[in-house]
């Protein structure tokens, strides 16, 4: 148990040293030797938890998607006709934030893996607040395939979103988002969405 303890410690100094040296400098001008530095470990021990700078980019954000918690986690905010709370706050935090913007711009040729792995681990994230809100049991459509499904759709919105693309109004694109993931989700539950 101490070695757990004193590991994920280790991971936290590391991602906090990353988080640090990116506000300060941006993605593309750190190294695995300065946030080694900066979290005051080797870059021995810096290898023994991440394999490079995208595996803790990675690792921030998967702990960032679950701090939020935009995804609805009960049968009523999934089926309701408005966005959570919480789905308009993080649409609101993201919209057109040049940090944000210009940190994707930075990613260079790993933009592209980085892409892949945030998008499984949305892919993660709903698949349980889908779970947790319905049960795996509820779907007629394999909740792995929803939880895809909602992931795409949520990712495919949110960077157009995020580069300042879409409609500037955050309340109407909170809705709009939702809509299309809860018209996902009724058609998963057996809902006939035929007019």
């Amino acid at each position: 148990m101490r070695e757990g303890r004193q590991g994920r410690r280790v991971q936290w100094a590391i991602e906090a040293a990353f988080v640090e040296l990116v506000r300060e400098r941006g993605y593309a001008n750190v190294t695995v030797a300065d946030i080694a530095e900066r979290a005051d470990v080797g870059r021995t021990t810096f290898y023994r938890y991440y394999e490079g700078k995208a595996e803790v980019f990675l690792a921030v954000h998967a702990q960032r998607f679950e701090r939020m918690g935009f995804a609805a986690t009960t049968a009523e905010a999934w089926l309701s006709a408005e966005p959570s709370p919480a789905l308009l706050a993080f649409v609101q935090m993201v919209g057109g934030q040049a940090r944000f913007q210009s940190m994707f711009y930075q990613l260079g040729a790993e933009i592209d893996r980085i892409q892949r792995e945030m998008q499984q681990q949305l892919v993660r994230h709903f698949e349980q607040a889908l779970a947790s809100a319905f049960g795996a049991q509820a779907f007629q459509t394999p909740l792995p395939v929803v939880a895809s499904g909602v992931a795409g759709t949520f990712f495919g919105m949110m960077q157009p979103w995020a580069f300042g693309q879409s409609d500037p109004d955050a309340e109407v694109f909170a809705r709009h988002l939702h809509r299309l993931m809860r018209a996902q989700v009724l058609t998963a539950l057996g809902y006939d969405l035929r007019m």
